[in-house]
């Protein structure tokens, strides 16, 4: 069995879009995308660990969803838990006023 590519919701404002991590990723996170961003929302801690050592400066910006990376990226049920995590994550940096 392939390991599930790993998606990175990167967020700003209310636009949302998805990036991998993974070398055969469709499309993989870049420095740009996260200059670009607000806020990245990664799916386990281990993506965080990974977004930190390449790039740390961005350390910050970045939130573990708590949606275990066991999907490929087209299962709707990826989708359904990432809404509710994206959703919440959205609400709690609006009411902190954009601030990470």
């Amino acid at each position: 069995m392939r390991e599930a590519e790993t998606d990175v919701p990167v967020l700003t404002k209310s636009v949302e879009r998805s990036e991998g991590t993974a070398s055969y990723a469709a499309r993989r996170l870049t420095t740009r995308d996260l200059a670009w961003a607000d806020v990245v929302g990664a799916m386990e801690s281990r993506h965080v660990e990974m977004i930190c050592r390449y790039w740390p400066h961005h350390a910050g910006i970045v939130v573990v969803l708590g949606v275990f990376d066991l999907f490929l990226p087209e299962e709707a049920e990826l989708w359904e838990a990432l809404e509710s995590k994206l959703r919440m994550l959205l609400e709690r940096w609006d009411a902190m006023g954009g601030q990470s």
